[in-house]
Formats: C-alpha cells, sequence, structure tokens
C-alpha cells in the first residue's frame, strides 16, 4: 500500500493536497484499519505526509521522494508473514545491525514478529588472498585481509544471530539461515527481499585508516567500502519498469546461479 501511495505522489496527489481518509484506503486496497494506519505510518516515517490533525487528513508535504534505505526496505519486507533474504555482499555489517533494529522493535511490541524467515547469505571465500584490502606501502603485509576475514564472520554470526531471535516472538517460527561463500569480492552488494524488490549499492576503493584490533595501531589501507546511494529494482508485475523488471530478473538469476553452481558451504568457527 504505501509503495503504491508513494507512487501516486506527485501524480495524483500534489503538494498541500490531502490524500485520502483511511476508510477509503480500507475500501480501495481491500484491507484492515490497522493495515491502513501502518501504511500511513511509513508514509510519515519517509517524510511524504504530515501529522494531520483533528478533522484534518494528512497532506503531502514533499514531492521529491527521498532514495530508499535498506532499513526501510527491510522494515516493509518483516510486515510479511513468510520473510526471504538473498544476500550477496563483501561482509553483513548493515545489514546484520539493521535486522538487529526489527528485533528491537518486535521486542517492544511495535512490529509483529514473522511466521517463516528464510535467508540464504553469500560472501567471500575466506581462504582466499584478494587483490582487495591492501596496506599502502606494503600490498604483502598480511593484516588488512585478517581484518576482513575477521569482519565477514563476526557481521555473519551477528545477522544469523538476530535472525533467530527474531524467530523466537512468534509460536512455531520457522527459521533458516543458510551461508555459503564464492571465492571472488562483490563488486555491488544487493538485497532480494521477499523474491518481489532487489537493492543494489556499488561498492568503491577508497583509502582508509583502520585498526586489525582494537588494540592494534592504525594503518592506512585501500579497502572495499559501498556507496551511500541505494538503487531498488522490482518485477515489471509488481509495478516497475521493463527495464527494472528485466535487471531485477538478472539480479535473480544472476544470485540463483551461484548460489546453486558455485557457492560452497561457509564453516565460520569459532
Amino acid at each position: 500500500m504505501a509503495e503504491d501511495l508513494r507512487g501516486r505522489i506527485g501524480n495524483e496527489y500534489k503538494v498541500d493536497q490531502p490524500i485520502p481518509t483511511q476508510q477509503a484506503l480500507m475500501a480501495r486496497y481491500g484491507v484492515s484499519r490497522v493495515t491502513a494506519q501502518r501504511a500511513m505510518e511509513t508514509l510519515r516515517s519517509w517524510g511524504l505526509i504530515d501529522e494531520g490533525g483533528r478533522g484534518r487528513r494528512s497532506r503531502v508535504i514533499v514531492m521529491n521522494m527521498a532514495p530508499p534505505t535498506l532499513a526501510e526496505r527491510v522494515a516493509v519486507a518483516f510486515t510479511a508473514p513468510h520473510v526471504s533474504l538473498d544476500v550477496w555482499s563483501l561482509t553483513t555489517e548493515k545489514l546484520s545491525k539493521v535486522v538487529a533494529q526489527q528485533v528491537e522493535l518486535i521486542e517492544r511490541g511495535e512490529a509483529r514478529a514473522p511466521e517463516s524467515i528464510k535467508a540464504r547469505i553469500l560472501l567471500p571465500s575466506l581462504d582466499v588472498d584478494y587483490p582487495v584490502p591492501w596496506l599502502i606501502g606494503d600490498r604483502a603485509d598480511p593484516r588488512p585481509l585478517r581484518r576482513l576475514r575477521s569482519l565477514i564472520k563476526t557481521f555473519a554470526r551477528q545477522l544469523e544471530h538476530s535472525l533467530l531471535v527474531a524467530g523466537e516472538y512468534q509460536r512455531e517460527a520457522s527459521v533458516r539461515v543458510e551461508i555459503r561463500c564464492v571465492r571472488a569480492l562483490p563488486l555491488q552488494k544487493c538485497y532480494i527481499l521477499n523474491g518481489s524488490e532487489a537493492l543494489t549499492s556499488l561498492y568503491r576503493v577508497r583509502k582508509e585508516q583502520v585498526r586489525e584490533r582494537a588494540d592494534s595501531a592504525p594503518m592506512s589501507i585501500f579497502d572495499l567500502r559501498s556507496g551511500s546511494e541505494v538503487f531498488m529494482w522490482v518485477p515489471s508485475a509488481d509495478g516497475g519498469s521493463e527495464r527494472e523488471g528485466a535487471y531485477f530478473e538478472e539480479l535473480r538469476l544472476l544470485f540463483e546461479s551461484c548460489w546453486s553452481d558455485v557457492a560452497e558451504p561457509m564453516d565460520l568457527g569459532e
């Protein structure tokens, strides 16, 4: 509902114009009052409509819609009773934090726990000497790669833990988390949520000042970092353009082929 209304803002609903009442939305989409309220709250969280007031409907307050964020889209994905996450990234640092935030909402009763969660996570293999990251001034120094491997394992464990905890708040919930690895570095991170949308963000090589451990000396390295821009792709059948739908399908097929044909089980160890 929120996505459909978002698409209507700027066309059907202009700035300072009211959007339909909850009763009208319930009739249009065939949903309950609670669902209509949640859709409105989502639009407010995106900064698209105001709070409204006594006897006054919420109005459109902005035309330039902000690009999607991972936290926003994961929150929407978790409103489904059956959640699926197909992820291919360098580490799961950002996703693990976003899912942990979602678990906090579930714990506080501000979000409903899904009935089932299925996650497939693709990460770089831990036994490959990748060309990035590397220490500036000494490419042979093993510390940057050791640090990357540690980050991969740490955040993968955190993500797995958060997903398992999310399932504990729903009776007889089914949670399955499978982590595999490929012998390559991804050039973009990709999240396919509930099989109905994909989020991508390109990695860039950047100079970073990091530490291998908290008590280690700082070191300057070239590392892969994802950009702040997140691009969303949806199938044509779900409202995406023909181009968006084609790219979504390519992302889906790429993930499926790597997962089925070249990925290997990943042992995170201790």
